[in-house]
């Protein structure tokens, strides 16, 4: 068994934006650049939130024939490249907005929460803003920001646009966030995520592609025929992971329901309360399960660790990582 990574491992790790939903709007890759007709404010804010919640060690250089060279987060690094296509250059946002502001906090991703947020000064106030897992902080969010630059409520109808949204973009296998922001009430304590993330109002939805290196199907095919499974574990939602590993070739259509599992239902399907892995239950479905998304570090750990001591099939499992 080989167990692997995504990013970078599978793919190329040179993610771009391939696909928006702003002001309640989808816009493919060939359309994105149609986001500069709405109200610059409203262009403003969208690359405000895209940039200013990224790590200042996250930068693009200029490399051979000027094509930018990402340096830091690959994902980061695609925002960074929307906002300046958009005609609002990260460099002059994070000139406003600096690492050393006084009032800026941040509050780092975890695999618990799924999601990055960072405080910073705006005006008399304190604008929190947050990005990560969409169909998980688009759960916070209780408002949207319109095409004007105005807020509207999340509605039903505009709950399931937003939902049918994520479904599309991580069914063409894209990497799917939900970008948000928050006015933060002058009470509001800075020091505690949980009140900080909350009635967040939605910017834009992000489907940032990352494409498949040109020879991994063909290195996936030589495993499966040497009798070698390969196995993809990620930190995409189950959609997306699904979608990746059909392209290259983890698993086919006609693989069973189980071959797709996510992380919360494999810990709770192969671990006791104190996640302690219970063998037998593990033993049932390992051999069929392909992809595991939305995984932790834990669940790689157990996956690895488990089918490493399994006696099920005709011998001893080695696993590679």
């Amino acid at each position: 068994t080989i167990c692997s990574d995504k990013t970078g491992t599978l793919t190329t790790s040179r993610m771009a934006v391939n696909a928006l939903w702003v002001g309640g709007k989808s816009y493919e890759e060939a359309r994105i650049k149609d986001i500069k007709q709405l109200p610059n404010s409203t262009v403003q804010e969208l690359c405000n939130a895209c940039v200013i919640n990224t790590l200042f060690k996250t930068y693009l250089r200029t490399g051979a024939n000027n094509l930018p060279v990402y340096c830091g987060n690959d994902t980061e690094c695609a925002l960074l490249l929307l906002s300046d296509s958009l005609g609002h250059p990260y460099a002059g946002i994070r000139s406003t907005f600096k690492d050393d502001q006084t009032g800026r906090k941040v509050f780092s991703f975890s695999s618990d929460r799924k999601r990055m947020t960072t405080i910073v000064p705006v005006g008399k106030g304190f604008v929190a803003y947050t990005k990560g897992a969409a169909e998980i902080v688009s759960r916070e969010c209780t408002s949207y920001l319109k095409d004007d630059g105005s807020e509207a409520k999340v509605d039903d109808k505009v709950r399931q646009q937003i939902a049918a949204t994520i479904d599309n973009f991580s069914k063409q296998g894209l990497r799917t966030l939900c970008i948000a922001r928050r006015e933060l009430p002058a009470k509001t304590d800075h020091d505690d995520v949980a009140a900080v993330e909350k009635d967040l109002t939605v910017v834009c939805l992000v489907g940032i592609e990352d494409p498949l290196r040109e020879e991994v199907p063909g290195a996936i095919a030589d495993c499966q025929r040497a009798g070698i499974v390969v196995r993809m574990v990620t930190g995409d939602n189950i959609e997306t992971a699904r979608a990746i590993a059909q392209k290259c070739g983890i698993i086919t259509p006609s693989d069973p329901l189980g071959a797709v599992l996510d992380g919360k239902t494999f810990r709770t399907t192969v671990a006791d309360a104190e996640g302690n892995i219970d063998q037998a239950a593990f033993d049932k479905i390992w051999p069929t399960l392909r992809v595991l998304a939305r995984s932790t570090p834990l669940d790689k750990y157990m996956l690895v660790s488990g089918i490493q001591a399994s006696e099920a099939g005709p011998g001893r499992q080695t696993g590679a990582v």
